[in-house]
């Protein structure tokens, strides 16, 4: 009987030691899984960064050509501001000197003819014959007359005959061999051994054209 009594002893302590191995195994199971799960979130943490590095990546991209686009313009604006002021200037001054043109004749200034004043009009009269052109001068019109006279001066060589007189209001007609003041500036007074021969000037009263003298130098110098 206390033989059968110590197995049974026995064999209940060689239980609950199996149990405790049982039980730790479960334990050790459990650390196992434990472990594992951490380097799981690690790894979820590991990609949220690179998610996020993706996103900054692609907003800069679609930035930068609009910044590049806002300079392309920016400096074309620029560009054509500039090339504006610059003809514009250049606009200016030729205006400004086309301006000053038209003050002093065409033909004095390029010496086809020569200018006289009202006390010099009875010396130009004593060649053989005198070409004498009455004008005011400042005009475009005046100015762009006298550029096309000066061609027809030059082809029939009346250089030394024609005088540009710049018209004068205290001058007495009778300097000029007029019995009245001109009736029309500009005009021409065509003078044959000192004696006033033709008044060329326009009978509708309109400018004086380059053709009006090219008529009476054809009816005189042939």
């Amino acid at each position: 009987m206390e033989e059968k009594e110590k197995k049974k002893r026995n064999t209940g302590t060689k239980k609950k030691k199996n149990v405790k191995k049982n039980v730790k195994t479960s334990n050790e199971k459990v650390a196992d899984v434990k472990k594992t799960m951490p380097k799981k979130t690690a790894l979820n943490k590991e990609k949220e960064p690179v998610k996020e590095e993706k996103k900054v990546i692609i907003k800069e991209e679609i930035k930068t050509p609009a910044k590049k686009k806002f300079e392309v313009d920016y400096l074309t604006i620029v560009i054509l501001v500039i090339a504006v002021l610059c003809a514009f200037i250049a606009s200016a001054k030729l205006f400004g000197q086309e301006k000053k043109d038209y003050k002093e004749s065409y033909l004095v200034k390029n010496k086809i003819a020569s200018q006289i004043s009202c006390s010099d009009i009875p010396n130009a009269l004593q060649g053989e014959k005198s070409y004498i052109f009455i004008t005011t001068v400042g005009s475009e019109e005046e100015y762009m007359l006298e550029k096309r006279m000066a061609t027809i001066i030059q082809d029939k060589g009346l250089k030394d005959d024609f005088y540009v007189y710049l018209y004068e209001e205290n001058c007495h007609p009778s300097t000029m061999k007029l019995t009245e003041k001109p009736e029309q500036i500009p005009s021409i007074l065509y003078y044959r051994d000192g004696n006033l021969t033709e008044k060329v000037m326009r009978e509708d009263k309109t400018m004086l054209q380059d053709g009006d003298l090219a008529r009476i130098v054809d009816i005189y110098e042939e």
